[in-house]
């Protein structure tokens, strides 16, 4: 699913996007041009009851904080620089945030990620114990569960490797 940016909104969303674009030294919150949750913006309502205008600033002010220094204490070389393009790929400096993004590793879950535990065991067991759960309970959406396919898991955010061994496919997500 491609996102769009209604242009009624560009004013809010040029501040947003320059501070999501690589190279930016700091990401600074925007006020949302949309309504905030009657309960105040510390109160966390999930992600699929959110206007785009408050996912982008909760992804701003809480998600990217937290999984940025995620990333830098599990690999600070590597994820020297995160920001929105990290995830969403170079797509998000045009307002962009669509998932999955090609331009991560696309992933074969065939026995277990075997292929990526051989590979990469460090990254793959990071990604499955810390990232995959702390991203859904921030988004308050359920962890993937493999028995019913449903939930928040790694095909929200990378491409499934296509090989006959795959797990069969996910229902879209809402």
């Amino acid at each position: 699913m491609r996102t769009r940016l209604p242009s009624g909104v560009l004013a809010f969303a040029v501040p947003v996007l320059t501070a999501c674009t690589p190279g930016s030294a700091t990401v600074a919150a925007q006020p949302s041009t949309e309504p905030a949750a009657a309960s105040g913006p510390s109160v966390h309502r999930p992600w699929t009851q959110m206007t785009r205008g408050e996912r982008i600033d909760f992804m701003i002010t809480t998600v990217l904080p937290k999984m940025k220094a995620e990333l830098a204490a599990f690999d600070g070389k590597r994820f020297a620089r995160v920001d929105c393009a990290t995830c969403h790929g170079d797509s998000a400096a045009r307002g962009e945030f669509s998932l999955p993004n090609p331009r991560l590793p696309a992933l074969s879950e065939a026995d277990d990620f075997a292929r990526h535990r051989k590979l990469t065991p460090e990254m793959t067991t990071f990604m499955l114990e810390r990232m995959e759960p702390d991203m859904a309970a921030l988004l308050g959406l359920q962890p993937f569960d493999r028995t019913t396919r449903l939930g928040f898991g790694c095909f929200d955010c990378h491409k499934q490797a296509r090989a006959p061994e795959a797990a069969p496919p996910r229902p879209p997500a809402p």
